[in-house]
C-alpha cells in the first residue's frame, strides 16, 4: 500500500493546511464508504478506464496492528476502526443493547471481520435473482464470483492457513466420526470443513488491498465524513464532505453508498431521503418521501458453546514472546489465526450423523440445504465468551451456532435528540427474536448440535487419538450439563449476540416498499445509487463479504 498512502496523505497535508481550495471538485462517480463495496467498485470502474471516480472515506487511512493481525480484531470492537453503533434496548434479548461493529477506515468491516471468504449458495443467489430479475440471473452470477475468486487466488490474497491445534483437533476428531476426508468450505452448502480466509502469510488481506492496483489513477480521501447529499431537483448532484473543518462540495454525475446497512440508511435519512413521518418527527425536511428506507433491518444472531479440551494450547492474549516471535518470522501460529477458523452448514431436516426426521418443505437450495431450517457452525479455538478480555485459563474449543434465514426484522431510523431538542440520535433496532419462531429454531439447532457433540464424546469416552497424542476430558462448559432444555433457552436470551451481517434495510426489489430498484438506483430520484449489504432481499445464509464484492463487481458493469 506505500504508494496509494503516499497519494492519500499528500491530499490531506494539503487540507490540514487549512485549505480545500487546490482539491479538485468534479467527478463523474463519487463512492461514499471504502469498505469491501466501495472499494471493489472503485476499483472495476477505475480499470475499465473510461471515468474519473473519487472515494470518500470517513475513517483514516491507516488501521494499525488490531487490523494486521488477525487474531487482535476483536479488540478493534469499540475503537476508533468502529463506528461504535449500538442498538436500542433488545426486548427478547432480555433488555440488552447489543454493540454492533461495523468498521471505519480504509477497508471498512474487512479491516475488523474474520475475514471468511465463502460463496452463497444458489439459493440465496436464487432469491437474489427472484428479486432483481434477470439481471441477476444465476449463471451470471456464480461467473462473476469465479471470476474474482481467481483475482484474489492470483494476488495471493485469498487462502486456507492452518488450523490451529485445538480446531484441528476438532476436525480430525469429527471426521473421524463422520467418515469424512478434510476440505475447505468454499461455498455454502451442507457438510464441515476450513473456511478460506482473505489473507496472505499470516496478515490480514483487507479490502483495501485492491488499491495496490490503482495507485496514481483513483482519488481516494480519507478523513472525510459525508455529511449530505446535493441536489439539483430530483437529481443527485454531488455530496456535501466535511474535511479538515472545512465544509467542502464534491460534485458528481453518480452517486454510489456504500456505507452499509446502517450508514446507508443514516445517510439517506439525514438528507431527507425516507419515511416522512419518521423524518418530520426528527425535524428534518422531507426532500424525497420512500418509506421503505431503514425498513426491514436483518442480522445473524449467534449463540456460542464452549468445551473445555484436557489437552491442547489454550489461546488467549497476551501471547507468549514464542508465538510473537513465530509470527513475526513465518506469520504462523495463534496470532495468525481469524479466530473462526472452521464451520458447517446443516439441516437436521436432511439429517447428518445418521439424524432424520420428516422433510419441512422450505426454500430449497440446489445446494441441498433448505435454507429456512439450515444453521452454521462458527468454530473457534478459544472460550467464546472470554476472549480476548480475560486470560485463558484452559485450552477450549467454541462452537457458535447460527441461523442461516433467521425471519426477524427490525429497522433503523433518526429521532430528534433528547438532550439536544435540535440534533438528530441514530436508532438501530435488529428486532432480535422478535419473531418467535427465530428463538424456537435456534433452540433446535442448539440442542441438535449439542446432541451430536455430545455422542461423539461419548463415543470415544472422552478422549480422542489425534496425530499421536490424546485429548482426554472433552468437557461441556457452556451452557453446561447441568442446564436442560428450558434453561438452555434462557441462556439464548442472554449471551446470544450479532455475528455482525447487517443487511436489508434498503433492499432492493420491484415492490412498492423496496426503496431500490433492481439496477441499485434508489427509486425516484436520478443518480442516486445504494451497492452494500442493505441492498439484499434479507440476511444471506452465510457470511456476506462475498456477495457484497459481488454486488460492486454487477453495478459497476452498468455504470
Amino acid at each position: 500500500m506505500g504508494e496509494q498512502r503516499l497519494i492519500i496523505r499528500s491530499a490531506l497535508l494539503g487540507m490540514r493546511k487549512g485549505s480545500c481550495e487546490s482539491l479538485r471538485r468534479d467527478y463523474g462517480t463519487i463512492i461514499v464508504g471504502a469498505g469491501a463495496a466501495g472499494i471493489r467498485l472503485a476499483s472495476e470502474l477505475v480499470q475499465r478506464g473510461d471515468r474519473d471516480v473519487l472515494l470518500l472515506e470517513a475513517g483514516a487511512s491507516h488501521a494499525g496492528p488490531q487490523s494486521r493481525v488477525p487474531a487482535y480484531y476483536p479488540c478493534a470492537f469499540g475503537g476508533r476502526l468502529d463506528w461504535c453503533y449500538t442498538t436500542v434496548p433488545q426486548r427478547h434479548l432480555g433488555g440488552r443493547r447489543i454493540p454492533l461493529p461495523s468498521g471505519k477506515g480504509l477497508g471498512g468491516s474487512t479491516s475488523i471481520n474474520a475475514m471468511i471468504w465463502i460463496e452463497p449458495s444458489d439459493g440465496c443467489l436464487l432469491e437474489l435473482q427472484e428479486a432483481g430479475g434477470e439481471r441477476w440471473g444465476l449463471g451470471t452470477l456464480r461467473e462473476e464470483l469465479a471470476s474474482m475468486r481467481y483475482d484474489l487466488l492470483g494476488e495471493g490474497y485469498l487462502g486456507t492457513p492452518a488450523l490451529h491445534p485445538n480446531t484441528r483437533c476438532f476436525d480430525l476428531w469429527l471426521r473421524q466420526e463422520l467418515g469424512e476426508e478434510s476440505s475447505t468450505m468454499e461455498r455454502a452448502c451442507l457438510g464441515v470443513g476450513s473456511y478460506r480466509r482473505t489473507q496472505q502469510r499470516g496478515r490480514r488481506v483487507s479490502s483495501a488491498a485492491l488499491l495496490r492496483r490503482l495507485a496514481g489513477k483513483l482519488t481516494v480521501l480519507t478523513e472525510a465524513q459525508v455529511e449530505g447529499l446535493e441536489w439539483s431537483g430530483e437529481r443527485v448532484v454531488g455530496v456535501k464532505v466535511r474535511l479538515a473543518g472545512e465544509s467542502v462540495t464534491m460534485k458528481g454525475a453518480q452517486v454510489v453508498l456504500c456505507c452499509g446497512a446502517i450508514g446507508t440508511p443514516l445517510l439517506l435519512l439525514q438528507s431527507g431521503v425516507g419515511p416522512a413521518e419518521i423524518l418530520r418527527e426528527a425535524g428534518l425536511a422531507v426532500r424525497h418521501a420512500l418509506e421503505g428506507v431503514g425498513v426491514g433491518l436483518q442480522d445473524h444472531l449467534i449463540y456460542p458453546m464452549v468445551y473445555r479440551l484436557g489437552n491442547g494450547e489454550p489461546f488467549g492474549l497476551p501471547m507468549s514472546e514464542d508465538d510473537r516471535r513465530r509470527y513475526v518470522q513465518d506469520g504462523e501460529g495463534p496470532k495468525g489465526s481469524n479466530l473462526s477458523e472452521y464451520g458447517g452448514f446443516f439441516d437436521p431436516f436432511v439429517g447428518t450423523q445418521g439424524v432424520r426426521v420428516a422433510n419441512s418443505g422450505g426454500l430449497a437450495s440446489r445446494d441441498g440445504m433448505k435454507l429456512d431450517s439450515a444453521f452454521q457452525w462458527h468454530v473457534t479455538p478459544t472460550n467464546y465468551l472470554r476472549y480476548p478480555r480475560y486470560r485463558a485459563e484452559y485450552p477450549a474449543i467454541s462452537v457458535g451456532v447460527s441461523l442461516c434465514k433467521p425471519r426477524s426484522r427490525g429497522r433503523v431510523w433518526v429521532r430528534r435528540s433528547v438532550e439536544s431538542g435540535t440534533s438528530v440520535e441514530l436508532q438501530v433496532d435488529p428486532n432480535y427474536f422478535g419473531d418467535p419462531g427465530d428463538l424456537d429454531a435456534l433452540h433446535d439447532a442448539v440442542l441438535w448440535t449439542r446432541g451430536v457433540l455430545n455422542r461423539l464424546i461419548a463415543s470415544t469416552g472422552g478422549a480422542e487419538w489425534v496425530e499421536g497424542s490424546f485429548l482426554r476430558g472433552v468437557e461441556e462448559v457452556f451452557p453446561g450439563k447441568a442446564r436442560g432444555e428450558e434453561l438452555v433457552a434462557a441462556t439464548m436470551r442472554k449471551f446470544s449476540t450479532t455475528l455482525y451481517h447487517y443487511s436489508s434495510s434498503c433492499r432492493l426489489g420491484g415492490d412498492p416498499v423496496a426503496p431500490v430498484d433492481s439496477w441499485l438506483r434508489v427509486k425516484g430520484l436520478e443518480g442516486l445509487y445504494v451497492c452494500d449489504a442493505s441492498v439484499l432481499p434479507s440476511v444471506l445464509g452465510c457470511n456476506p463479504q462475498a456477495m457484497v464484492q459481488l454486488l460492486a463487481k454487477r453495478l459497476a458493469t452498468w455504470l
